[in-house]
């Protein structure tokens, strides 16, 4: 099992290395696998905007040992559940009784 970090952009680097090609100086990344391999990352990143229709906004940073996730809530969808979820609790109560 390999825990380095490995982002998308590390994939072309390491393909044109395996085959050999020249690395263009501008192209970003890491080389991960084969002779030219070069050092892990210390730190990977990652983020999304979107669920299917919903917005879900998170933003991700990762070392080793940690990882970081912030998730950013618009006020509305968030008060929109919790009202949902007080009617679902008050309706729930309700056919108990």
């Amino acid at each position: 099992m390999d825990n380095r970090l490995i982002s998308v952009v590390d994939l072309a680097p390491t393909l044109l290395s395996i085959t050999g090609a020249d690395l263009p100086k501008n192209l970003q990344g890491e080389i991960f696998a084969g002779s030219a391999e070069t050092a892990p990352r210390k730190y990977g990143s990652a983020a999304r905007d979107r669920m299917d229709e919903v917005a879900d906004q998170q933003r991700t940073v990762r070392d080793e040992r940690y990882k970081n996730i912030m998730v950013k809530t618009h006020k509305r969808a968030l008060s929109t559940r919790i009202i949902g979820i007080w009617r679902w609790a008050a309706d729930l109560v309700q056919c108990r009784d």
